[in-house]
């Protein structure tokens, strides 16, 4: 018995040893990630919209009803350190406004500061590259009701459930996805996310002076609470509209 005994007594002693190592490593982890998101958010981001909006918005905050609740991550108030997607975004919102109505306000460039002591009680959550978690959220997000009701398991945010997202911005200029969706039964399958691609915007490069292109990413914001006490706007740019920018 004493042999048994020892031995079980090693092996209880193994596994408080390897729960301890796993206890910290998380921990470790979750410290890191919480370090990285204020260092993200620390920074200026930016919304690009069109003036009269961006004149409401510093006047009166963000009307959450009048946000789009089918946008990559779901309905929130979306920015991003991507100046130029800031920038391509509010230009193709001036072009599909005057397609519309036959006139539009400038497009512009809001900065915006992101000030908050608690960010660690919002739920957040994070995709890591281009993968197909993030495919098939975004997906998810954008045909909630087809989809939804076909695969209620999917993650989506559709519910608001998540207050903070951070990912890579999906293109939304694909082509003939509707059909390509319609034609997958909406299962989102592997063979289908392949046609799910990140918006590429393009820098200069300071050492060969030459254009790169780099994928962007977003941040969302869905929690009121958080988009009224934590979001600060600082200015915008009004942006020269060309005819080589139609989109």
């Amino acid at each position: 018995m004493g042999a048994v005994m020892r031995i079980y007594v090693l092996i209880v002693s193994c596994h408080l040893l390897v729960y301890n190592y796993v206890y910290h490593i998380i921990e470790w982890w979750t410290q890191l990630e919480q370090k990285i998101l204020r260092d993200k958010l620390s920074k200026v981001l930016f919304h690009g919209t069109l003036m009269d909006r961006a004149a409401n918005i510093v006047l009166d905050g963000i009307d959450f009803s009048k946000l789009n609740d089918r946008a990559d991550f779901g309905k929130g108030f979306y920015v991003t350190d991507s100046y130029s997607l800031a920038e391509n975004t509010a230009k193709l919102r001036y072009h599909q406004e005057k397609l519309r109505n036959g006139s539009a306000y400038p497009p512009v460039v809001m900065r915006i500061k992101v000030k908050c002591t608690d960010i660690d009680k919002y739920v957040i959550k994070e995709f890591y590259g281009e993968t197909d978690l993030w495919k098939r959220f975004v997906c998810t997000n954008r045909w909630n009701k087809q989809i939804l009701a076909r695969y209620p398991e999917y993650d989506n945010n559709f519910d608001l459930k998540y207050d903070i997202i951070i990912g890579l911005t999906a293109d939304g200029r694909m082509k003939n996805i509707d059909n390509l969706m319609r034609l997958d039964s909406y299962s989102l399958s592997s063979n289908f996310l392949k046609n799910i691609s990140p918006f590429l915007t393009y820098y200069k490069d300071k050492t060969t002076n030459k254009l790169k292109e780099t994928k962007s990413y977003q941040i969302s914001f869905h929690n009121t609470r958080f988009i009224k006490s934590c979001i600060r706007f600082m200015d915008y740019d009004i942006l020269l509209v060309r005819k080589e920018d139609g989109l």
